[in-house]
């Protein structure tokens, strides 16, 4: 899968992958509809919420596609923190479209 750049973080409760109320607002995050937003401009789209069953327990997903081709890992990495804040139930996996990973791949 060296064409697609796959992020799956299955989080724990550990706060390290929490955002607080406070670093939310301050850094503008919210989710309207399908988009995930930060500071009113879209970053990433939810693509499914599914259930799947894993090793015997019901598991909750949430997939995202990155919005924009530059976005960095460490920016992928805040989003997946406010994402398990906001749904710290869910397994969430955060991926990048193909044109987006071509992109990336060919960008000098």
């Amino acid at each position: 899968m060296s064409k697609i750049l796959l992020l799956i973080i299955i989080l724990s409760s550990c706060t390290c992958y929490k955002l607080t109320g406070k670093q939310i607002v301050e850094k503008g995050y919210e989710v309207d509809g399908w988009d995930v937003l930060k500071k009113g401009e879209c970053i990433a789209n939810i693509r499914e919420m599914e259930w799947e069953l894993y090793e015997g327990k019901l598991v909750r997903e949430i997939t995202l596609t990155i919005c924009d081709p530059q976005t960095r890992d460490k920016d992928v990495i805040e989003i997946i923190k406010f994402m398990h804040t906001k749904y710290p139930n869910y397994k969430i996996e955060v991926n990048r479209d193909n044109e987006f990973t071509r992109w990336l791949f060919n960008h000098k």
